[in-house]
């Protein structure tokens, strides 16, 4: 079906669903029913930033292109991956129906690139953005998208991104995520990855700052002997808002997941963090893991942890951890006496905090985070 078409489809849907409610599991500690869209439409596109090919990549036969650009010259491969694994709850098609542009990467069966790749989005006061990326059979790369306010975006702001990604037998893919958003931006995410056998995703993610930041990301094991780590690391202020979530569906034999999420709350700043590990009868022999820990710097700050599995599978190892705790008084005090400020020693701590996520990341765009979590700090 083309594009075109689905687009059609997807905004009718849009207009039938209703808005989703706290009192759905996946909504709740979050008000999205006081949201009010239509203040926002229509949308226009972002703009986007691509790092360049090298000579090396592009005889590799390397794709790596804006969504408008890949319609023109790729519209079949785009139609084949289109929403193939995108669950179109309100929010998301609305996003399938008004998407203006967006980011589109192909890695070749058997290329192995190893610079990483980039987009830089700069997202103004509405935009709407759909991705898709596709590493082909025992192809390897290391992407970064990074979301930001386009200058002068001081009102109120909305982004709509959906990301949908596949990496094919054997193949690997490094992927970041970093949204350093204004005060008064609202963002919603959705990333899905589609990992074939014995493939790998490994997630690396940052949020920072926003009125409501959303991050969903959901990794569906479809091959036997997939693998995934997802690696998170968030901060919120003010009165800002977190809505983060990691989703595992482990739907075949022999796959293995490990999720690690740390965060920092200040100010009177909220978060929700989910995790769910969801293993198939068919997924035996899978290993899946789950850790989150949110620290509070200040009294008036909230942060929940809901992390969950479901298991209908008998031979597996699967576990997940929790922690939501306060600063501690003594070890700040410590370093106020060897003559650090109140502020300097927080961000002491913050960087200590965050540090053991971002070192799993990709060497060359660690200090992409670093910045980030001394801007939000």
């Amino acid at each position: 079906m083309a594009i075109g078409q689905r687009q059609t489809e997807a905004m009718a849907l849009y207009e039938q669903l209703p808005m989703p409610h706290e009192r759905q599991e996946e909504w709740r500690h979050t008000r999205i029913d006081r949201f009010d869209i239509g203040k926002f439409l229509p949308f226009s596109a972002p703009g986007i930033a691509l790092s360049g090919l090298s000579g090396e990549m592009r005889r590799k036969g390397v794709l790596f292109c804006s969504m408008g650009t890949a319609l023109e010259q790729h519209a079949g491969m785009l139609a084949q991956h289109y929403l193939k694994n995108v669950k179109l709850d309100k929010l998301n098609a609305l996003n399938a129906a008004t998407w203006k542009d967006g980011i589109f990467l192909y890695v070749p069966k058997g290329a192995k690139l190893e610079a990483p790749l980039s987009a830089a989005v700069s997202c103004g006061k509405s935009v709407s953005l759909h991705s898709i990326i596709i590493v082909d059979e025992g192809a390897e790369a290391s992407y970064m998208e990074e979301f930001s306010a386009a200058a002068g975006a001081e009102d109120e702001t909305m982004a709509s991104c959906v990301t949908e990604v596949f990496v094919r037998k054997g193949g690997t893919l490094h992927f970041h995520h970093l949204s350093s958003l204004r005060e008064k931006a609202n963002a919603f995410t959705t990333i899905i990855g589609d990992v074939g056998e014995h493939a790998a995703i490994n997630w690396n993610w940052g949020c920072f700052s926003g009125a409501l930041n959303r991050l969903r990301i959901d990794t569906l094991f479809t091959g036997i002997g997939s693998a995934s780590t997802s690696n998170g690391v968030f901060i919120g202020r003010g009165k800002e808002h977190i809505d983060a979530t990691t989703n595992a569906y482990h739907l075949t034999t022999g796959t293995t997941n490990d999720i690690s999420v740390n965060g920092i709350m200040k100010g009177s700043s909220t978060a929700i963090y989910r995790g769910l590990i969801k293993i198939a009868k068919e997924a035996q022999q899978t290993n899946s893991f789950l850790s989150n820990h949110i620290l509070k710097l200040s009294e008036n700050a909230t942060a929940n942890s809901i992390p969950a599995l479901q298991i209908d599978a008998n031979d597996v190892k699967a576990s997940h951890g929790a922690t939501i705790g306060e600063i501690d008084a003594e070890q700040l005090f410590y370093l106020m006496s060897r003559g650090l400020s109140e502020r300097e020693s927080e961000h002491l701590i913050v960087d200590g905090f965050l540090e053991p996520i971002i070192l799993k990341m990709h060497p060359g765009l660690r200090e992409r985070f670093r910045k980030a979590v001394r801007e939000a700090a």
